[in-house]
């Protein structure tokens, strides 16, 4: 996927948004330990619903942000889309699930701050202010959930 426009960008993680909860629903299917079972299937979930609000800002955003090219994105892009379900999370304990996923959120909201901190266009500012706002916030929910999953 050539990658030219703040659209395309917010796509991309759209996609790996949802192609990490099936990779961690598939996960959970195949690990035999309960604990992380709960897990990962709670996580494929967020992951999920992670997508659909995506997708969300993606359809009521304004036309001219969507289409403000990104020239450098690929030289600078901190996330590589091929590595989402690296590895196979069935064979992580519910520790290494926890950074996989955290380091994955910290690396989109690396990106929406970089993007952010070169906007110029007020649209385009907004735009990701707002995703890297929810990414933040559905961090920290996953950071506290998985916290109190491991207390119980």
């Amino acid at each position: 996927m050539k990658i030219t426009t703040l659209g395309e960008v917010i796509d991309l993680t759209r996609l790996m948004h949802q192609r990490l909860g099936e990779c961690l629903g598939q996960s959970a299917s195949e690990t035999g330990q309960t604990s992380e079972k709960w897990l990962l299937a709670y996580l494929a979930e967020h992951e999920t619903a992670l997508a659909s609000m995506v997708s969300a800002f993606e359809s009521s955003a304004d036309a001219n942000a969507l289409d403000t090219w990104v020239y450098d994105y690929l030289s600078r892009a901190p996330i590589d889309p091929g590595r989402v379900c690296d590895p196979s999370y069935a064979e992580l304990d519910s520790e290494e699930i926890g950074r996989a996923i955290l380091d994955f959120h910290n690396q989109v909201m690396a990106l929406y701050g970089d993007l952010l901190s070169r906007a110029e266009i007020p649209e385009t500012r907004e735009l990701l202010r707002s995703l890297l706002d929810m990414e933040r916030h559905e961090t920290i929910r996953l950071a506290q959930q998985m916290n109190f999953g491991r207390d119980l």
